[in-house]
């Protein structure tokens, strides 16, 4: 039996009527004419009646017939026009007539992107009006068609045995509203378009090191929906390896609103049961890549997940980041104690150190450095970091990219130089550099 990569994907639009459809196919697709005249066509879609008749080894007849068999069904309009000093009778291929056409061709025609895109649109403008004329919802085509389509896309993933890092976290689809100004609850904003786009710190940074020339092996979870599967197609042609994205039958893609003003910004955060947060099992994780990978970077993955993965990389001497985000830090410090004990680095943005300042009475860095041999890292003022090891005093580090977020650039850095053999300082300046220099050149 043919494997499937021997047929010829083709759309034939058959008539409603079930006596029409079979005359269709009848007098059309299996006429022993159909090839020779549809060849004769040139490519503007015309051919003289005169040469017709002159050229093929059918009968005056049966090529009259099958002209007329196919302005019946409009695949094609005839006129009279002079040529050479006499009227002549020429036919002409409607659209769907052009299209058909290039269905008697013996191999795959020319124009195949051409073509594929009229089938296309005419397909889904068909189906999309039979839905409408049975009550039936028009939005669940478009999700079968990116869902489809998404499928098709993960098989041409990259897909890295031995990539450089290895990067666990959340997937987010973001609408950014960009707004003049702040307005109280009691105001209308005037905003600009808002934009969509895939986001979120951890995709920002596998998106970031791909666009370096790094190989990054991304894992993450999205929804079988629209969302999701745009996600992992931006992601493939961003030359990331996405076979480890899980895709959760019956949950949604994250989804992330961000208002950003001129002198702030707000970022609200879906968080739910029904969204795909995250893998959910230690069973999810590509545990031969991770062996192979030269540093692991865990973003927004739960607590029981991301210990199996850091435990795992550190028996293999694999360095292990990890950015605590809000919502981990709201389950309580000392939830996160194993986790702590088996990375290497910790990184909290400003916004994390803010949520944790809010009791001014604890040290909260103190605790953190006592659960673990991690260095700390943590972003305590728009420009500047404080950088906390063990048995060590704090250092201070100044930036001129002002954030309250960890930038991708200042992660890249950081994990570029360790990976190099840097030590943890010199690895901070490089994060800090490349930080620095991209704010400049933005």
């Amino acid at each position: 039996m043919a494997s499937n990569t021997d047929l010829w994907p083709f759309i034939l639009f058959l008539p409603k009527d079930k006596t029409r459809r079979h005359k269709f196919i009848k007098s059309i697709i299996a006429s022993s004419v159909a090839q020779n005249i549809f060849s004769q066509f040139s490519e503007d879609g015309r051919v003289l009646q005169r040469d017709l008749i002159e050229n093929l080894p059918h009968s005056n007849k049966s090529i009259i017939a099958y002209l007329k068999s196919l302005e019946e069904f409009q695949l094609s309009s005839s006129g009279t026009t002079i040529y050479n000093g006499k009227r002549v009778v020429y036919h002409e291929l409607t659209k769907i007539g052009w299209g058909l056409a290039r269905f008697f061709s013996k191999g795959l025609p020319q124009d195949i992107s051409e073509l594929t895109g009229f089938l296309l649109e005419d397909y889904l403008t068909h189906i999309i009006t039979l839905y409408r004329e049975q009550g039936l919802a028009e939005s669940e085509i478009f999700d079968v068609f990116t869902r489809t389509s998404g499928k098709v896309i993960l098989g041409g993933s990259p897909n890295f045995e031995k990539p450089d890092y290895m990067i666990f976290g959340a997937s987010t689809y973001s609408t950014v509203f960009e707004c003049v100004k702040y307005h109280s609850s009691d105001d209308i904003a005037s905003c600009k378009l808002p934009s969509r786009f895939p986001g979120g710190p951890t995709t920002e940074l596998a998106t970031t090191l791909s666009s370096q020339g790094f190989k990054v092996s991304l894992v993450s979870s999205v929804g079988d929906d629209r969302d999701g599967w745009n996600i992992i197609s931006d992601f493939i042609q961003r030359n990331i390896d996405v076979t480890g994205i899980v895709v959760v039958d019956d949950k949604h893609t994250n989804e992330t609103v961000i208002v950003d003003y001129s002198t702030s910004k707000q970022t609200l955060i879906g968080i739910d049961e029904m969204f795909a947060l995250s893998i959910t099992s230690p069973s999810q994780v590509p545990w031969d890549k991770l062996a192979n990978a030269k540093a692991i970077y865990i973003g927004e993955v739960f607590v029981e997940v991301a210990l199996a993965i850091s435990a795992y990389a550190k028996s293999r001497q694999i360095p292990v980041v990890y950015r605590c985000s809000v919502p981990f830090l709201e389950m309580g410090i000392s939830r996160l104690e194993s986790l702590l004990n088996q990375v290497d680095v910790l990184i909290l943005s400003n916004q994390a150190w803010r949520y944790l300042g809010q009791d001014k009475e604890e040290d909260v860095l103190g605790e953190i450095s006592s659960m673990t041999n991690a260095t700390v890292i943590v972003r305590t003022q728009r420009d500047s970091y404080q950088i906390i090891q063990s048995e060590t005093k704090p250092i201070q580090k100044k930036t001129k990219a002002l954030t309250d977020d960890i930038s991708p650039w200042f992660s890249l850095g950081l994990l570029d130089g360790i990976v190099d053999g840097s030590n943890i300082e010199s690895a901070i300046d490089l994060g800090i550099q490349m930080e620095e220099e991209k704010h400049k050149s933005s």
